[in-house]
């Protein structure tokens, strides 16, 4: 009941139908039922769904009672596993920052190839649909390298006072945007064009200079999950490190210019 949300009563009568939804596996779940025809146990793992429709991941064996007879019951046994898996991945994508400050602290890249650079990274280590660096022009947040779906939308430009780039540009804070249709700051026409439906925001600073914005989206609603904003957050101050900006970029940030 505390795994589900559903009480004794709401449950008895019903089959692990209820708790399945969109990303549920109906491949695992035909295994399962070609296990149990043939009084064969089974284990496996996919996502499930609480009664308030929150997905978690599920592991779950079942055996066949009694064995080695005609099966008069079946005993389950579930397992949530989701933050275990969540460290998995986080683990997985620590691993991909080590990478990144590799090949970015070796590869002697000029300015518009960093950014890029970054933009591709911001991609990767959240699996969004699109990943784009953003700077402060003349009141305006400028879309100045893009990757995956934002790679055909550099050079947009969004208000600096009225759009969420421009709200984690000037606190200097991570934005985590669940929805852009519930969230007063998001510029919507730009983020319908771009298909900019939930996403993350993390500023680059260094010396104490916000420089840009990384910005990284998805056409689906909370398609991002808090590890991936940790990740994102890590691979922000790795990217905008000393070790890592060019020369010309330290310069211009310590001098309180942009990039």
């Amino acid at each position: 009941m505390q795994l589900t949300g559903y009480t004794l009563a709401e449950l008895q009568g019903q089959t692990p139908r209820l708790l399945q939804g969109p990303d549920t596996d109906y491949d695992l779940l035909q295994t399962l039922k070609n296990q149990l025809q043939s009084n064969q146990p089974f284990s496996g793992e996919t996502v499930n769904y609480r009664k308030n429709g929150t997905a978690f991941q599920m592991q779950w064996s079942i055996q066949p009672y009694p064995t080695g007879a005609e099966p008069q019951y079946y005993i389950a046994v579930q397992r949530d596993i989701t933050a275990l898996r969540e460290l998995e991945q986080q683990r997985r994508q620590l691993q991909r920052l080590v990478d990144i400050q590799t090949r970015v602290g070796t590869a002697g890249l000029d300015l518009q190839s960093l950014r890029e650079e970054v933009a591709q990274i911001g991609l990767v280590v959240t699996g969004a649909d699109g990943a784009a660096v953003e700077e402060a022009v003349n009141e305006e947040m400028v879309y100045t390298a893009g990757a995956g779906t934002a790679q055909n939308s550099v050079g947009l430009r969004l208000p600096l006072a009225g759009s969420l780039s421009g709200a984690c540009h000037a606190s200097r804070q991570p934005i985590h945007c669940r929805d852009t249709h519930i969230e007063p700051r998001v510029a919507r026409k730009a983020a319908e064009q771009v298909g900019f439906r939930s996403g993350l925001l993390v500023p680059l600073i260094y010396a104490d200079q916000c420089f840009g914005v990384l910005k990284v989206y998805s056409g689906r609603v909370n398609a991002f999950s808090d590890s991936d904003m940790e990740v994102l957050s890590m691979a922000s101050q790795v990217l905008a490190s000393s070790s890592l900006m060019p020369s010309s970029s330290r310069a211009s940030a310590t001098n309180g210019a942009y990039w």
